[in-house]
């Protein structure tokens, strides 16, 4: 979905990133102009909500769009690994005047196109590894997967997500691109 950036359009919009420099680091969300922290704001909370903050922001995808990550952050109270902990996140990517919803993090990892992954979580922990020259790779955890056996303790793999130049979005990378799962089964109910 795409708009002219206006309020109304804003805060209807659910695909929103933000504009600065086009570097393909990532960088914290400051600025020396008030106008430009408040828009990103705005754009977060577009996107997620009351809740919702901007983690990041960069040319992630090295594709010369500015981006900006957009999360609702858990709260933490004992040490944990490297990275955050949030619910819910989405990759927005500034097109022109408008912007675009590019990854979408709730209960699925998704795109444009599909289901990048069929593990559904409660939650999730973003990691930033080094970039591999071109765009950046995040690594997703599911923190909490549904279904899964609590006493088996095994911690879930992370999933590596990556900017695919060939086909304009992100996809997750095993040594090669994956193709996108286009719908997930629903589950039959068993009635006794």
């Amino acid at each position: 979905m795409r708009c002219k950036p206006s309020l109304p359009c804003c805060v209807l919009l659910v695909m929103m990133g933000c504009g600065a420099s086009q570097s393909s680091h990532y960088t914290e969300p400051q600025s020396n102009d008030g106008k430009r922290s408040a828009e990103i704001q705005l754009i977060a909370e577009s996107a997620l909500g009351k809740g919702g903050e901007v983690f990041a922001t960069g040319d992630f995808a090295n594709n010369g769009h500015q981006q900006a990550i957009v999360m609702n952050k858990l709260a933490v109270t004992e040490n944990q690994a490297a990275g955050v902990l949030f619910s819910r996140a989405a990759i927005v990517q500034k097109d022109g005047p408008d912007w675009t919803e590019v990854l979408r993090c709730d209960e699925y990892l998704k795109n444009s196109e599909g289901y990048l992954s069929a593990v559904p979580a409660a939650g999730w922990r973003l990691e930033f590894p080094t970039s591999n020259g071109g765009s950046r790779s995040f690594k997703f955890t599911p923190l909490h997967s549904y279904g899964a056996d609590p006493a088996a303790n095994a911690p879930a793999p992370a999933i590596d997500v990556r900017w695919n130049p060939a086909v304009r979005r992100y996809q997750v990378f095993a040594g090669v691109f994956q193709a996108e799962i286009r719908m997930l089964e629903t589950p039959a109910s068993v009635l006794r």
